[in-house]
């Protein structure tokens, strides 16, 4: 995904282009969820829930998985955070996707 920002300075017209991929954001948003802490992340897990596993199109499913993939591959993330991914995106990805008969069109 790529996002543009353009800014007007002084007749002096410059364009910002930040690229990002969302599943990235979505890894590391799991980061919260491998510490103690006294914030209740309940909203996170309910976003993975409803609009990650729920509201995704199939081919955003696609993309993620073969995100999480390379993801758990990389020998340089931690292992509690491979954990989180698979708990809170991926299992329930696959539970809903199977519910919907999707599960075939992810894994070729």
């Amino acid at each position: 995904t790529t996002n543009s920002t353009t800014t007007t300075t002084n007749s002096t017209t410059t364009t910002t282009t930040i690229s990002y991929n969302c599943n990235e954001i979505l890894f590391e948003m799991l980061y919260v969820f491998t510490c103690r802490s006294l914030i209740d992340f309940t909203y996170l897990q309910t976003f993975f829930q409803s609009e990650v596993s729920q509201g995704y199109t199939l081919e955003q499913k696609i993309s993620l998985i073969s995100d999480f993939i390379l993801f758990f591959k990389n020998p340089l993330q931690p292992q509690s955070l491979k954990i989180e991914a698979l708990r809170l995106i991926i299992i329930p990805l696959l539970v809903h996707s199977t519910r919907k008969n999707e599960v075939q069109n992810l894994v070729t």
